[in-house]
């Protein structure tokens, strides 16, 4: 795994696959190989290279402001040689995906975005974070059952205290000036998510399609979703071809 320094936190990153340049920027709680572990991975690894982050925990709240968050992928495509890449954020990866099409629109071919509103009360992740890793792995079991040991593992293996400061505030609406930052966007999400109804207003404010996956809730609409990684991966074949990297 290489790494490089951003603003002093290391910031770790794996390429794999082959073809244009693909930022994949995971949920809260979870790591780069969550892209793995629900095929993403497999299903884009042919077509793009894919570029997978994870980085330090440090406990610093400036570290997790969106343009902390910014420059470390800036950094990444920079140790890469990348000038753009299309980005696709799930959650929390969502929300630094807005955050790039604010402050880094140049370095953005097009962006996908799954399970992410424009903003968001974050009082229920605070309280759960409270209880601990074991309410964080209930949580997501009590939605999508029992789940493998490596996959459970992450969690539990969490520094906390990052955790909590990634959700200290409440996540403010940046919906303004979206719609003339990137040319190309795609929207997916669970119809049970109850984020599900802050992505129909994004998609029809940025005149983007939005895949609705039907009776699938927020974990369970990327782990779960064949229907996604397809959709994914045709509307990157499409930017692609009408322009070449």
């Amino acid at each position: 795994m290489a790494q490089v320094v951003s603003g002093g936190i290391r910031i770790h990153f794996e390429v794999e696959g082959s073809g244009t340049p693909l930022v994949l920027l995971h949920g809260l709680a979870d790591t780069l190989d969550g892209w793995r572990d629900a095929g993403w991975v497999g299903a884009l690894r042919n077509c793009h290279r894919l570029v997978l982050n994870g980085s330090d925990r440090p406990r610093r709240p400036e570290a997790y402001a969106a343009e902390a968050f910014v420059r470390d992928v800036v950094a990444v495509l920079d140790a890469l040689g990348i000038a753009q890449a299309h980005v696709a954020g799930y959650s929390l990866g969502g929300v630094v995906a807005f955050a790039l099409a604010h402050l880094a629109p140049g370095r953005l071919r097009s962006l996908v975005v799954g399970g992410a509103p424009y903003a968001e009360d974050l009082g229920a992740f605070r309280a759960l974070l409270a209880g601990g890793a074991d309410g964080l792995v209930r949580l997501v079991e009590g939605r999508l059952g029992t789940l493998p040991e490596h996959v459970r593992r992450r969690p539990e293996g969490n520094d906390l205290e990052a955790l909590r400061l990634v959700v200290a505030a409440d996540r403010r609406d940046v919906s303004t000036g979206l719609a003339a930052r990137v040319r190309a966007w795609l929207l997916f999400g669970g119809e049970a998510d109850p984020r599900f109804a802050g992505m129909c207003r994004l998609a029809g404010e940025l005149c983007a399609t939005l895949v609705a996956l039907p009776g699938l809730d927020h974990f369970q609409a990327f782990l779960r979703s064949a229907a996604a990684v397809a959709a994914v991966r045709d509307f990157l074949a499409l930017v692609d071809s009408a322009s070449p990297y």
